[in-house]
Parts: structure tokens; C-alpha cells; sequence
């Protein structure tokens, strides 16, 4: 619109018409400048009414140019209108002295664009906080955007500070996409490019990538296209989460459930048939019944099967039960050596003090880890071997020793020794024993740890090994 040099509107486009019309305000050019001001119609973005000095057409009769960066955002509001965001831009008009004589002032209708812009402000400040990974790419594949997350699961600590120019052709080749049998897949065939085809992914989608780290891992993708208003492609987003330690946990439930299974299997089948031939014996009116004792025997080991199975599946330390008091550490030693010859009908080597030694403990639980270590070692060595268990005190703490003479272990297996579920592999254990399940070391660990405690191995393959702990000395 056109104003003279007293701020009197002279003429105006259909355009500004149909502003003044949607503001509720069809006779605002028809007032005076004052007239004008006294309506408040033009607010900063606040609401806040501006001063005369601020108002656009005053800054335009002054001799201002408003463009780019010096146009005025701001907030037309009438009593009976809705309220609408604009931007004023203009020019003043001079004469040939260069007097102002009027102005050129241009109101363009941004509320639209504020709205999708504070939307898309929302939208990237909520998928930036997301735990997944968000991206968001254009039709030709170039990621438009990524969040924190999704940065980390493509290899960078943090977010790189100039972001990389990335496409899907460049993510299909740097992080080489498989899936969950391990086979390439073509990029026409990866999640990003089926939704850039108009495909909806519903979160049943997962794919193995190699990430820049180097290290394997599981991803699950759920993504969307986005469309114009004439339902034209433009894009896609995906939410893309890192499923890799729920899929290890799901691998070692089902291998604990197959090993469980197999190792309760046998005493379970061994005490079954015992039972059938009592009753049958009974029935035949007989008195000589199977031996008890194999009976009690596979009893024991089944519950310690499940005691285990229990602890293991308490997530902390803090969370086992214990009823700590003080007693001393050789009458357990002892008592632990002597049960283990019995069951073995073998001889371990005792070392002990001849005095008490005193410990702060839960005698269960450290009777636990003594018989854990030394069936362990009896397990895994042949009958002729020796064994010894030692109790020794050094430096405030009760250092106690088993050793065997047994085949040893291989250096790759003692860093993941003290892992849940993690058995050595290609060690054979004598029958009667059984291979357990993977979970006494794990335990014994978290033991002797709740008892401020430290647990630790050494071997060499073909001459045994020494399993160790301390437990602290109680102050006398």
C-alpha cells in the first residue's frame, strides 16, 4: 500500500484488502495515522504494543529503508479479528530535493509459516531428546537431519560440529547393511530407500550394519514418508533403535534355557529311574533299594542348579540376601574341603592356620563360593591330579588359594571366565558332575564383591590353574 507523508493511506492492493478484512478491521485505511496507533493493531510478536517511533510506517516516513534483515516482524491484532503474524518491509518515496513524501509499505502473512516453523522447532526438539535415533532425509536421499542419538549409532561420540554432507548411496557403502542372517542388502532393499518409495515401516524391520566403529550391531527401523498437501513425495523420517543387547539377552535366554534343560534333564532322569526300581522292588517285597546317597546326590545338584539360576537372576550384587557374622574363615575352609572329598571320594591338600582367622561374612554364601571353586576345580581335573586349598593372611586381608594340576585354561578364555552363562570352550567335565550351567564362577564373583572382597584367576595351559579371593581381616 501507498501512504503520504502524514501516514494517510492513499491505496492498496486486492491483497491488503483481504488482510484488513481477515483482521475484522474493513475501514482501517479510511483512518488517520493517529486514528491508527490508538487501535494497537500493529504489536511486536509478543502482543507488546509498539511506540510511535517503533511503528513500521513512522521508520518508513523518517526516510528507513525495511528489507531483509531491517524488515519488522510483527503481530496485527484487532478486538474482532483473529490475530495474524506479518512481515512489514517497504521503501520511502522522495522528491527530487530528497524530501520523504510518502512510502511503499508491503504486509506479507508469515502466520502459516510461524506455525510450521514452531512446529518443526517442536518436532526437532523432541526427536533431539530421543534415546533412538531420528533422521530425516529429502527425496534424493540426503539426510536432512540427525539427532544426538542417531550421530552416535553412525560412530561419532557427539555431534560433529560441521556436519557432514550425507546420502543414503554414502550410509549403504560406510556401514555395509545386512541382515539378521547376515546377508548384504542391496540399497534399493535397505529401510531408508524402501520408505523413499512410499513404504511404511511398522517396526518389524531390523538390519545388521557395521558402524564406523567397526563393531557389529542390531538396529530396528520404523519410518513414514511425508508428503505435500498434493500428496507429492517429498521425504521420509525413521526412527531407527539399537536392539543390539536386547537381541544378545534374547540368544542367551535361549541358550540358558537349553542348557538348563540339559543339565537338569539327567539327574532328573537318574532319580526317576531310581524311584521306578524302588517301587519295583517294593512291590517284589525286596529290601535292598537303591543307594540313597546317588539319590541325595542328584537332589543337590538340581537345587544348586536352580539356587544358581535364582541368584544369577537378582541384576545386583546388592540384591543377593545376606546375614553376615563374624567366624573364621578356616573352620569354613575346612568344612567346605571335607564335604567336596566325600562327594569326589578324592583327596584335596588342606593348608591352613593353626589359628582363626576372622572374617565379616555370610557363612552360606561363602560356603557357597568355596564349594563352587573347589567342585570347579575337581570337575575339570582327572582323579590322579593333585589339589590344595591354602589360607593365608597379608595386609589386612584372608587370602585364600585353590589349586589344581588340571589341563588349564586358554588365555582367550579368562578375560569372559567370570561372564553369566559363559563355559569354557571344549572342556570336558566328568560325567558325574556334569558341565553346569555357566553360572558359579558369575556368582562367586558377586559374592566375594558384596563381601568388599576380590576374586581372580590364573592358569597355564597343561599345569593347572589358581583361583584366589580375599575377604577383609576383622579389626581385632
Amino acid at each position: 500500500m501507498e501512504i503520504d507523508q502524514d501516514g494517510r493511506i492513499l491505496r492498496f492492493n486486492p491483497a491488503m484488502k483481504r488482510l484488513f478484512d481477515e483482521l475484522g478491521a474493513p475501514d482501517y485505511p479510511t483512518h488517520s495515522l493517529e486514528e491508527r496507533e490508538r487501535l494497537n493493531v500493529v504489536q511486536a510478536p509478543q502482543g507488546i504494543p509498539l511506540s510511535h517511533d517503533q511503528l513500521p510506517m513512522v521508520r518508513l516516513l523518517r526516510g528507513e529503508t525495511l528489507a531483509d534483515t531491517n524488515s519488522v516482524k510483527g503481530l496485527l491484532s484487532t478486538p474482532d479479528g483473529p490475530g495474524m503474524i506479518v512481515t512489514v518491509s517497504g521503501f520511502p518515496i522522495f522528491d527530487q530535493e530528497g524530501h520523504v513524501t510518502g512510502a511503499v509499505e508491503m504486509v506479507r502473512n508469515v502466520t502459516s509459516e510461524e506455525a510450521i516453523a514452531h512446529r518443526a522447532h517442536e518436532l526437532e526438539t523432541t526427536l533431539e531428546n530421543m534415546v533412538s535415533g531420528a533422521t530425516i532425509f529429502d527425496l534424493k536421499g540426503r539426510v536432512l537431519f540427525n539427532n544426538a542419538a542417531m550421530w552416535r549409532m553412525l560412530g561419532y561420540g557427539t555431534r560433529p560440529t560441521d556436519t557432514p554432507n550425507l546420502f543414503l548411496s554414502d550410509l549403504v557403502q560406510k556401514l555395509q547393511p545386512r541382515d539378521e542372517q547376515g546377508q548384504a542388502i542391496p540399497e534399493d532393499r535397505w529401510p531408508l530407500s524402501r520408505i523413499l518409495r512410499g513404504e511404511s515401516l511398522s517396526g518389524v524391520q531390523y538390519a545388521w550394519l557395521h558402524a564406523y566403529t567397526g563393531s557389529d550391531g542390531l538396529f530396528h527401523f520404523t519410518g513414514v514418508p511425508f508428503r505435500d498437501e498434493q500428496g507429492t513425495l517429498l521425504g521420509g523420517i525413521a526412527i531407527v533403535q539399537d536392539v543390539t543387547e536386547w537381541h544378545q539377552m534374547v540368544q542367551e535366554r535361549l541358550q540358558m534355557l537349553g542348557i538348563v534343560a540339559h543339565e537338569m534333564k539327567t539327574p532328573l532322569t537318574t532319580m526317576k529311574l531310581h524311584t521306578q526300581l524302588a517301587h519295583r522292588r517294593t512291590e517284589q517285597g525286596r529290601s535292598d533299594l537303591p543307594d540313597l546317597e546317588d539319590i541325595d546326590r542328584d537332589i543337590t545338584r538340581t537345587l544348586r542348579l536352580v539356587e544358581d539360576l535364582v541368584d544369577a537372576s537378582r541384576e545386583r550384587p546388592t540384591q543377593l540376601q545376606f546375614d553376615r557374622d563374624v567366624f573364621d574363615l578356616v573352620v569354613l575352609c575346612r568344612q567346605a574341603a571335607e564335604e567336596q572329598m566325600a562327594i569326589s571320594q578324592r583327596t584335596i591338600t588342606l593348608d591352613l592356620p593353626v589359628a582363626p582367622v576372622w572374617v565379616l561374612i555370610d557363612t552360606r554364601r561363602m560356603l557357597q563360593v568355596l564349594t563352587n571353586l573347589l567342585a570347579n576345580a575337581l570337575k575339570y581335573s582327572v582323579g590322579d591330579t593333585s589339589m590344595g586349598l591354602t589360607v593365608q593372611q597379608a595386609d589386612a586381608v584372608a587370602v585364600v588359594q585353590i589349586s589344581d594340576s588340571g589341563p588349564g585354561i586358554p588365555p582367550e578364555s579368562l578375560p569372559h571366565l567370570f561372564e553369566r552363562f559363559y563355559r569354557v570352550p571344549g572342556t570336558r567335565a566328568s560325567q558325574r558332575a556334569g558341565s553346569g550351567l555357566g553360572l558359579g564362577l558369575y556368582i562367586s564373583k558377586r559374592i566375594v564383591e558384596a563381601h568388599d572382597g576380590t576374586l581372580g584367576v590364573e592358569s597355564e595351559l597343561g599345569k593347572g590353574s589358581r583361583f584366589w579371593f580375599t575377604l577383609p581381616l576383622v579389626k581385632e
